[in-house]
């Protein structure tokens, strides 16, 4: 396994990938964008959507890193600080 960077470079897309083998509904649509990293964590922007999803296992957001002879691919995990707001849970009822 590589050694994991102290930063990767600002402006990285984050593409998502649909985990499902039978996907129901459209496409993923957009990319997010990876601005900032420091040993280990960064700073993105990503559509509400996708990180829904991701949060859901239904997506999984990742970029790659070119790094000449080959190409590395990094799993995102989003999360948030406690005062952000949450989007308000669905009642099954």
């Amino acid at each position: 396994m590589a050694p994991f960077p102290e930063s990767f470079p600002a402006n990285i897309d984050i593409k998502p990938v649909t985990v499902e083998s039978e996907r129901t509904g459209p496409r993923p649509r957009g990319t997010g964008k990876l601005l900032s990293t420091r040993l280990g964590s960064g700073l993105a922007l990503l559509r509400a959507e996708h990180v829904a999803a991701a949060h859901k296992g239904n997506l999984r957001l990742e970029f790659e890193i070119d790094e000449g002879s080959k190409v590395s691919t990094w799993k995102v995990v989003p999360c948030w600080p406690d005062w952000w707001p949450h989007e308000p849970v669905e009642s099954t009822s």
